[in-house]
């Protein structure tokens, strides 16, 4: 049976369900932050997944991708062990906003597949994951959907007394292990959060060779260790009318990228030159690793009562400092072959209030955006980039519907150093309606149009792209990416549950790489030319023939119309004894009007777990099956399939749990097609994780 069969038959199962199933009481209500009146998620038309509590403490991870790769609609971009962005419905990078606390997570995760999320999951409260357009609220980078991280740094109310929660836990695989603490506390309106986290790991073991062509080292995969330090601090006040606070971070990191992933032709000389490289394997070519740093202070005002139908005004506000060097290790050598730094001066307001049963809220948000890039590695130019946008969203409820609507209008100026000004208008429109059916069904739908400003890579990039092994050009001319969108949703909850959603999506002047047939010639760069005159596609004009197979192929950026179609569904059944079945299985699938398959789409999947909890005990069963990726894209391979099986137990006693955990049970060899590194570098084999946690 087929992957599409497969999922049209839980389509079927949804549908039969309803004719025989009992109304049941709605799950406990939960409040999100998708809508700016702070609704709870059974009033979203959307797809919504969240992810909290012990759901959130067994899937976190040493990345955000693979955190979140287990749930429908999300795949994990992974780039070696240590960087993994996660891929929402077939979109990944610039694409797909991932926010913290309300506000862009300013970093350069989305400017190369190399560049790891500056986040921890094992500090989050909660996360959670819009899948589609989200664009009115947060901003054009939204057109693909939304990861909001909400860590409790910027405390929203003062606990009821004093939490204090510990956790240590350690891995066999890598000798993997991490320690972190955090305090919440709160008198006479006044709250405090304190939390810090440290982690390591060594090289990551593998079923088999780290090369899918069966050569390269087997049982490991060299320099892939990484560490991590974080801590946070947040101070606030709660009063009648006015509420603030005031939250600081610091995340530093260094991790490892396997070998073959990076070139090492240029280095800046003189630095570190007879330091020992006692990271990863010792080999005999320079291993590269990327250390970085990320501190970011932030506030928020939240005023009330105010005059009118006016309710609430909300303002944030955040200065974020990120920066990371790429250095090359040598057993005699450290050189440093990029430099990358990048201040992001961050701003969000809005106004809410109700009038003749319209809720409505008018928002302002603007960005400062500064970046500068150094070294022969350097394929982007320093660079300035300011936003601003204006956004207004209307809500009504009658009885059995509700209807939302919602306008914003953004301007971009990118501006690279020696001038070259571009700039950007956009329009981004929705409605959404949702018909509820009985007290515990709703039907969704939502319309939206949606538009993404080219990035800083995409209009301004010139040079060796290290990361992925190309000669990249951007092309300043470039078009805003447009996007029409058609989302049905569907849901259940109650004893047996179900979401089911079925999209689709227009995208005109969608921006994409693409090869030129020409290959890099350094000696013309030196020379002098730039952009794509550095290139050729004539061997005469290398050295000789193994030069030119050798060379950096040359790709540019085009804009094509994209069609994208996708299907996703979640059964769940909780009888009210001590067990509860869940299963879920998601497909896209993309198209170029002019033919061909949108590149590094994930591939269908099912997936389902089964959970208990009875006695102070608990355990959960889950497996995820990846199809075969026979559609690969333009200029990609096919990807085998995979199957994952993972265990988790523990047990409470007192303010003391003890759990453990088995991933990747079967020691299956996976490769995710998403992945620029699958070849190279496959994911973790069979892991045993261990751990305790102490909450009072």
């Amino acid at each position: 049976m087929n992957a599409r069969a497969l999922l049209r038959g839980l389509g079927a199962a949804c549908f039969a369900a309803t004719l025989s199933a009992q109304s049941a009481p709605l799950l406990e209500e939960i409040v999100v932050t998708a809508s700016p009146h702070r609704r709870p998620a059974a009033a979203f038309p959307g797809a919504l997944d969240l992810l909290t509590g012990d759901a959130l403490r067994r899937a976190a991870s040493a990345t955000l991708g693979e955190t979140l790769a287990q749930r429908p609609g999300i795949a994990n971009a992974s780039f070696g062990p240590g960087v993994g962005r996660p891929v929402v419905r077939g979109l990944a990078g610039s694409r797909v906003e991932i926010l913290e606390n309300g506000l862009p997570l300013a970093d350069a995760s989305d400017t190369s597949p190399d560049h790891a999320v500056a986040g921890e999951a094992l500090l989050l409260d909660r996360i959670e994951i819009l899948r589609g357009p989200a664009t009115l609220r947060y901003g054009p980078g939204a057109i693909g959907g939304v990861v909001h991280l909400i860590d409790g740094r910027l405390p929203d109310a003062a606990p009821d007394r004093p939490r204090l929660a510990l956790e240590a836990r350690g891995a066999d695989n890598g000798g993997r292990r991490a320690l972190g603490g955090r305090l919440d506390a709160g008198r006479a309106g006044f709250s405090l959060h304190a939390a810090g986290l440290t982690r390591e790991s060594g090289n990551v073991e593998i079923p088999g060779t780290a090369n899918a062509d069966g050569e390269g080292p087997r049982g490991r995969i060299p320099n892939s260790d990484a560490a991590a330090d974080l801590w946070q601090f947040g101070l606030a006040h709660e009063g009648d009318r006015l509420a603030a606070g005031l939250g600081f971070y610091r995340l530093e990191s260094d991790y490892g990228i396997p070998p073959g992933a990076h070139l090492h032709d240029h280095h800046e000389e003189g630095e570190g030159k007879g330091e020992s490289a006692d990271h990863g394997a010792a080999e005999s070519a320079p291993l590269a690793r990327i250390d970085l740093v990320r501190e970011v202070a932030s506030g928020h005002w939240r005023w009330f009562a105010l005059p009118g139908p006016l309710e609430e005004w909300r303002l944030d506000l955040a200065r974020s400092d990120y920066r990371h060097r790429e250095v090359e290790r040598a057993p005699d050598e450290i050189a440093v072959g990029a430099r990358y730094a990048r201040r992001d001066d961050l701003l969000r307001s809005e106004l809410l209030g109700q009038w003749n049963r319209w809720r409505f809220a008018l928002g302002l948000q603007g960005a400062d955006t500064r970046v500068a890039a150094a070294g022969e590695e350097a394929f982007l130019p320093s660079n300035e980039v300011r936003q601003l946008g204006l956004f207004a969203t209307l809500e009504r409820d009658w009885a059995r519907h509700s209807l939302a609507l919602g306008a914003r209008f953004d301007r971009q100026r990118a501006r690279p150093e020696g001038g070259g000004d571009r700039v950007h208008r956009l329009v981004n429109a929705s409605a959404s309606w949702l018909w509820r059916l009985r007290e515990d069904q709703q039907l969704g739908l939502v319309l939206s149009r949606a538009e993404r400003a080219p990035t800083p890579e995409e209009l301004f990039a010139d040079g060796v792209h290290a990361a992925t092994r190309t000669y990249q050009v951007g092309d300043p001319r470039l078009d805003s990416e447009l996007a029409h969108g058609l989302e049905l949703t569907w849901r259940r909850e109650g004893m047996l549950s179900w979401s089911t959603s079925l999209y689709h999506r227009r995208f005109a002047g969608f921006i994409v790489p693409a090869a030129r047939g020409a290959r890099f010639v350094p000696e013309w760069r030196e020379a002098g030319l730039r952009g794509l005159a550095a290139c050729s596609a004539d061997p005469a004009a290398f050295h000789d023939d193994e030069a030119f197979a050798e060379a950096q192929p040359c790709y540019g950026v085009l804009q094509e119309d994209v069609r994208m179609d996708g299907l996703e569904v979640e059964l769940g059944w909780h009888p009210g004894g001590p067990f509860s079945w869940h299963l879920w299985g998601d497909l896209v699938r993309g198209r170029f009007d002019e033919g061909g398959e949108v590149p590094r789409l994930p591939p269908a999947r099912l997936g389902g777990r089964v959970e208990s909890a009875f006695d102070g005990w608990g355990w959960e069963l889950s497996f995820t099956h990846a199809f075969d990726q026979d559609r690969p894209g333009r200029g990609e391979a096919p990807t085998a399939g995979y199957s994952r099986i993972d265990l988790h137990l523990e047990h409470r006693r007192g303010p003391f749990t003890l759990f453990a955990a088995v991933t990747n049970l079967t020691d299956e060899e996976i490769r995710h097609a998403t992945s620029f590194l699958r070849d190279l570098a496959p994911e973790a084999g069979r892991t045993l994780e261990a751990g305790v946690r102490l909450e009072l």
